[in-house]
């Protein structure tokens, strides 16, 4: 199955690696994302927790239990959270989880 993750508040250089990551995963059986740019069109987030901007943007949208907070440190409520360096391999293995718990994210997405 498909999810559409947004990144949300990299630095251009993380955005595109990152970016990279996820289009070219390390082994064919990882679960696959496609990466859209604008919050409100994805299932899930990969949100840079030192980025004021992008967690307030994540916050307001209601997404913390959708998102992976990379930094450190992560809202309460977030989904998962990992610290610096940037492993994409971890990320991946965070959202599979998040997927997991969340079978219908779109669903789930949708504001009240």
């Amino acid at each position: 199955m498909h999810y559409r993750i947004a990144l949300c508040g990299f630095s251009e250089f993380e955005h595109r690696a990152l970016h990279f990551s996820f289009q070219n995963p390390a082994t064919a059986d990882e679960t696959p994302y496609d990466v859209v740019e604008a919050l409100a069109d994805a299932d899930f987030a990969v949100v840079d927790a030192d980025s004021s901007p992008a967690v307030k943007g994540v916050v307001l949208s209601g997404r913390l239990p959708h998102a992976v907070f990379v930094g450190s440190a992560a809202p309460s409520g977030a989904g998962a959270h990992v610290g610096r360096p940037i492993d994409p391999t971890r990320i991946r293995r965070e959202l599979d989880e998040l997927a997991a718990r969340h079978a219908e994210p779109r669903a789930r997405l949708e504001p009240p």
